[in-house]
């Protein structure tokens, strides 16, 4: 049950990391104020994503959807995730300027759903293993 709850946290934050990260991106894109720079900067984006730089971000999206199957390594996926939700929340908000409307609210409620799973997941996991250490 903890493992599906995983993995639907991450599908729950998929769109929240996707605005977060298209935000930060055009914020890098648009920070040199010309033409010439708005180019460079994109071709060096593209340069990255293409690279092995954008092959070990898949990978390590991979690895930590598979790291939930794992009851040991599941506490530790559920932080990188939980980590990442706020991030990502964070940056929105930073992005968007002033308190945001109710449609703007209901946009972090997946979120939200993501980070109370991924939550639960680490207590429920925390607490199974402290009884299965206590004596009997």
């Amino acid at each position: 049950m903890r493992t599906l709850a995983h993995i639907a946290a991450i599908i729950l934050l998929i769109p929240q990391v996707l605005a977060a990260t298209a935000f930060a991106l055009l914020d890098h894109l648009t920070s040199g104020h010309t033409l010439g720079s708005f180019f460079e900067n994109g071709f060096e984006l593209l340069a990255v994503l293409f690279s092995w730089r954008g092959l070990v971000l898949l990978l390590a999206f991979v690895l930590l959807i598979v790291a939930g199957f794992s009851a040991k390594s599941r506490p530790w996926a559920a932080g990188i995730v939980v980590v990442i939700a706020i991030i990502s929340a964070v940056v929105l908000v930073m992005h968007v300027g002033g308190p945001p409307s109710i449609e703007g609210w209901l946009f972090f409620v997946p979120g939200v759903i993501a980070l109370a799973l991924e939550l639960w997941a680490i207590y429920a996991g925390r607490a199974s293993m402290i009884s299965s250490l206590a004596p009997r």
